[in-house]
């Protein structure tokens, strides 16, 4: 006798691709064939802030321990790194005969690697410890553990001394070693840091910058193979949204364990503080490899049922061919041929001058104020984790009514107009708590109002001025910006030795040129759109 045949089941069989373009469909408008890459690219991008974060805590200590009169030759130093590595890797990866996806993998394996490398050798030279390196805290201040977060504040306390004793919200660092000496050593660095020391922080110091410029920018030329401008602009939000998680999630894990290092140096009752959290290093390395892997998997392909997807081009159709020495040089022709593309570059090295002068202001103040490099890389790191939790906020919620209520003039304007009042507030009290207050917002309006507003600029030039220019802007003209304000900060504190509330003054006089700038810039951009619209609507 047979067997009874089976009924057949009327539940439609569950298809992990459609369950997963359901689920993205709640946040975005995710279309057939778009569900794989559009995950594999948010993933991407969670693994390559989050790594980065995890380092910036890091470079921001090496570059206070390293002495704070040492910071505008390392963003000298660092103008000249991205114009090295940013051809290297694009020629990396547009080498001949090799699958893209398969040589953007390679490019943040070998990224990972060199990550490796940096974590042997803190690990062996014993940076911080006892034997190469040093703790990073300078020769007469105390340890400074005592002004180790409590529990939730912000700023990681303003005085390493006892209670008792008076604080000079000048000069915070007065008392133990002296006045002088500890100034000295706030400027110049950790005499008694070794060679070993001093190298592997200036190597790691301008590596994240390089390792930030690359990782991001190959990915997005990577997307801008994969999806075309129709699905880039219904996608590439959700994309980036994957940056702001990874870099609120890397601040935090940073802040966690600079500050179990930091409060388990507390429990002991050595003078000496603890190592600088290098572990982070490590774990960064681990996420560079999961891009490389997620990167792998990043490609074009047929949707499900193998109809083409209307999304996504054939592999291969974003390559150029040409150098990109060659593109460069043509970014620059048109930038000079263009008025409006001039003051635009104009407005940028402002923008970036200011952002360079905030980051050498925060480095001196939390180098008078905080002493050793665990509590130093978890104060860094808590205005990173405020920082990225706010502007999430605001991204998901009003940024972009706030910039159709406000106007192009006003949403350029707004940020450098808030910029000048803190930096007088900065003049007034240079402690770090002023300073952290200060950065948080600087960041919370670039990123979230002024930065999206910086973009829409480029929708009223040519298709090719957008391109093209925007490869100069995002690389030369960002750093000669950076490199402004290094020479503007050299000039007032490493030369004449004028102090915080010096440089703030000056600051707050450049944020005055930046708000000029940004407003006569939102108006160009409002007359060249009209004009525009007339010619479009005639």
């Amino acid at each position: 006798m047979s067997p009874p045949l089976m009924r057949q089941s009327s539940q439609p069989e569950w298809d992990p691709r459609r369950q997963g373009r359901r689920l993205l469909s709640l946040f975005v408008d995710v279309r057939d064939g778009e569900v794989a890459p559009l995950a594999h690219a948010f993933c991407a991008f969670f693994c390559i802030l989050f790594a980065y974060n995890l380092l910036l805590p890091l470079r921001d200590d090496a570059g206070v321990s390293l002495g704070t009169n040492f910071l505008p030759t390392l963003f000298l130093m660092s103008l000249g790194a991205a114009v090295i590595a940013a051809p290297v890797a694009a020629s990396f990866v547009s080498r001949p005969g090799l699958a893209k996806e398969r040589a953007v993998s390679q490019l943040y394996y070998a990224v990972g690697s060199l990550l490796l490398v940096f974590y042997l050798l803190y690990t062996a030279a014993s940076i911080g410890g006892n034997g190469a390196g040093s703790t990073g805290s300078a020769p007469g201040l105390e340890s400074g553990r005592e002004q180790v977060v409590q529990g939730e504040g912000m700023a990681l306390g303003d005085s390493g001394k006892d209670d008792g004793a008076p604080v000079d919200r000048e000069n915070p660092a007065d008392g133990a070693g002296g006045s002088q000496g500890a100034e000295d050593a706030v400027r110049n660095g950790d005499a008694h840091m070794t060679m070993m020391g001093r190298s592997l922080r200036v190597c790691l110091f301008l590596w994240v910058g390089v390792q930030n410029l690359v990782a991001l920018s190959t990915m997005w030329a990577r997307c801008a193979d994969i999806f075309t401008s129709d699905a880039g602009a219904r996608l590439f939000g959700f994309i980036g949204a994957g940056g702001t998680l990874g870099q609120l999630a890397g601040s935090a894990t940073a802040r966690a364990v600079a500050l179990r290092l930091a409060m388990g140096g507390q429990s002991g009752n050595q003078g000496a503080a603890g190592p600088p959290p290098y572990q982070l290093i490590l774990l960064s390395s681990f996420f560079l490899f999961c891009t490389g892997w997620l990167a792998s998997h990043l490609r074009g392909g047929q949707p499900h049922g193998g109809h083409k997807a209307k999304g996504i081009p054939q592999e291969g159709s974003g390559a150029s061919g040409r150098s990109y020495v060659s593109r460069l040089w043509e970014g620059f022709a048109l930038i000079a041929a263009s008025p409006y593309l001039l003051h635009l570059c104009g407005y940028l090295v402002l923008n970036y001058s200011v952002a360079s002068l905030f980051y050498f202001e925060k480095s001196l103040i939390v180098a008078m104020s905080v002493k050793d490099s665990n509590s130093r890389a978890a104060w860094f790191a808590t205005v990173n984790m405020y920082s990225g939790a706010i502007i999430a906020v605001i991204q998901l919620t009003v940024t972009g009514r706030v910039i159709k209520y406000l106007g192009m003039p006003c949403s350029l304007a707004i940020t450098p107009f808030i910029c000048t009042l803190v930096q007088l507030l900065v003049s007034w009290s240079p402690i770090p708590d002023m300073i952290a207050g200060a950065e948080v917002g600087r960041k919370v309006l670039t990123y979230a109002i002024s930065r999206p507003a910086r973009e829409a600029l480029f929708t009223v030039v040519s298709q090719e001025e957008r391109y093209k220019a925007k490869i100069c802007i995002d690389t030369v003209i960002q750093r000669l910006g950076d490199s402004a304000g290094a020479m503007i900060f050299q000039v007032v504190e490493g030369f004449l030795a004028l102090g915080a509330h010096s440089v703030a003054s000056w600051g707050s006089l450049a944020c005055v040129a930046w708000c000029i700038s940004a407003y006569t810039l939102g108006m160009k951009n409002q007359t060249l759109a009209a004009a525009a619209a007339a010619a479009a609507g005639g």
